[in-house]
């Protein structure tokens, strides 16, 4: 029996002793001026579909078989009736006529925008493995975000299995009116969205202690002592409730101030990372794409129109320029017009490492947005992850700063003055000052993809260059982040398994920076194991 005549028949059972064996009667129809939005429910990919709203029971046997898709949202403005059988006349998004279907092979959507795109709603955070319900098959993957959420959905046939491994883990839970889907992040970079059917979470246990072990502090304090770095060290690994924070030394010898979790470190080249989300955020607006030129906002830098949003983003635009400290403060804009006026335009479009870039990237933010770097800043990013420790050079706050020193011989053998005029000279780049908090605050909520959709973040990371960097940050092959910064003799390090289990951030106002960064790979080995 074809599928499309089993909804009639089983319908007119009923009726049958009523009317007799033939029922003629009168169809009605009516319009609305709004739409309805549908969701079909097919029997093996198909349901009956008529050209009118049936006459009689003869006509009620004539439906065609025609393929339609229960992943797919419809639309309806006309209804209709026959006896006691509802229809509703279904149309695609794009206007195409699919016909007259019976209500009862339909679902009336109700989290659903005028556009008829699906909205998500009992959304949580999670973390854990998919692990498989039934058979193994194909699946579907959409980047953007839950099937039907979006105008335009990129869309890959994964195998199930594959979605299990280890590299594979859910972030997010979301509904909509077609069901549960699992946010997907694939060596710490988000890969997708898939739905529930077949799948449950496994999620990882709770974490189990609020410290390290005590071996395992003994190893790291050592370590730090032995490099005679002096700072403040935040730490998370899979069996810590919270960021575990070591302090070290003096924020200020003078006065015995200790460095503590609030201390206040200028954060040099680890600011790159804000300022390349924030772009990639207008890049999701689409107020700009990765291939506008730097001519549209900058055309007086020599070879403005070869270089473009990427190119900046990854320290390939062919500038170069050394760094120069201005003699006061300078303002935003000041401190565009001081890069402008001291970088150096190549036409090589290599991989150079400079500030420079990141400056104009701040000033294109400010072009296209209207408002300053700052207050994008805080709009975008600060408020956002919760970060209340922060400050821009000229909001310093008078105590709570720390100090630089250098070791030579003996501890705080030598005592160096943060150059506020530096800091300002360097904005988008590495004016910004903060705890250590407050900056893994930052990269909490950007790897949770609170900041970026999903697309934005494959987006900005899929930039990554010959050196493994896109965006203020630098991505080894199996997902590990890592960023560093040096300036005002402050050294700072990030540090992020690909797996995230492991975090390492490490502000030091006494260090060799060399000899910093290596102790943060040494510590994160630590942790790993």
């Amino acid at each position: 029996m074809r599928m499309f005549k089993k909804v009639g028949i089983v319908g007119l059972l009923g009726l049958v002793s009523l009317v007799g064996s033939l029922v003629v009667g009168m169809p009605t129809s009516s319009a609305t001026t709004r739409p309805v939005y549908l969701q079909l429910k097919p029997y093996a990919g198909k349901l009956a579909v008529y050209q009118q709203v049936p006459t009689s029971t003869q006509t009620l046997q004539n439906g065609t078989d025609a393929t339609v898709a229960s992943d797919q949202v419809y639309r309806s403005t006309t209804t209709g009736k026959y006896l006691t059988f509802k229809y509703r006349h279904v149309q695609t998004l794009a206007g195409k006529t699919i016909g007259w279907i019976n209500q009862s092979d339909m679902k009336t959507l109700t989290h659903v925008t005028k556009d008829g795109l699906l909205t998500t709603f009992k959304t949580k955070q999670l973390t854990g493995q998919l692990q498989l319900t039934g058979k193994s098959k194909k699946v579907a993957v959409t980047v953007q975000g839950p099937t039907a959420t979006k105008a335009k959905l990129t869309t890959k046939k994964v195998a199930a299995k594959t979605l299990t491994t280890k590299a594979y883990t859910v972030v997010k839970q979301s509904s909509t009116d077609f069901g549960k889907y699992y946010q997907l992040q694939k060596n710490q970079k988000n890969y997708g969205w898939v739905k529930s059917t077949g799948f449950k979470v496994a999620t990882k246990k709770a974490a189990t202690t609020t410290d390290l072990p005590a071996a395992t502090t003994k190893k790291i304090d050592a370590l730090v002592n032995t490099n005679h770095l002096k700072g403040t060290l935040l730490m998370t690994t899979a069996t810590t409730k919270t960021p575990v924070v070591r302090s070290y030394g003096y924020a200020n010898a003078a006065t015995k101030a200790v460095n503590t979790e609030k201390t206040i470190y200028p954060i040099a080249s680890l600011q790159k990372a804000m300022t390349g989300t924030m772009i990639e955020q207008l890049v999701q607006s689409g107020a700009l794409t990765m291939t506008t030129p730097l001519s549209k906002f900058y055309p007086k830098v020599p070879y403005a129109k070869t270089i473009t949003i990427q190119e900046l983003l990854t320290h390939t635009s062919g500038i170069t320029m050394p760094e120069a400290k201005p003699s006061k403060v300078l303002s935003e804009t000041a401190a565009i017009n001081w890069t402008l006026t001291h970088l150096k335009s190549t036409n090589q479009h290599t991989w150079h490492y400079t500030s420079a870039n990141f400056t104009l990237l701040a000033g294109i933010i400010r072009q296209v947005t209207g408002e300053s770097y700052a207050a994008n800043l805080k709009q975008r990013i600060l408020t956002l992850a919760k970060m209340t420790k922060t400050y821009a050079p000229s909001k310093l706050p008078i105590t709570g700063v720390v100090t630089p020193y250098a070791y030579k011989r003996t501890d705080y053998a030598t005592t160096y003055t943060i150059s506020k005029p530096l800091l300002a000279s360097e904005l988008g780049a590495g004016d910004l000052s903060m705890s250590v908090s407050d900056y893994y605050k930052f990269v909490t909520v950007f790897n949770e993809g609170k900041l970026l959709s999903t697309a934005g973040h494959t987006n900005l990371t899929s930039l990554i260059t010959t050196h493994r960097y896109a965006g203020g940050l630098y991505y080894a092959a199996d997902g590990r982040q890592s960023a560093t910064g040096y300036d005002n003799h402050i050294s700072t390090s990030y540090a992020r398994t690909g797996d995230g289990k492991v975090t390492v951030i490490g502000f030091w106002n006494q260090a060799n920076h060399t000899t910093a960064k290596a102790t943060t790979k040494k510590i994160e080995t630590i942790l790993t194991k």
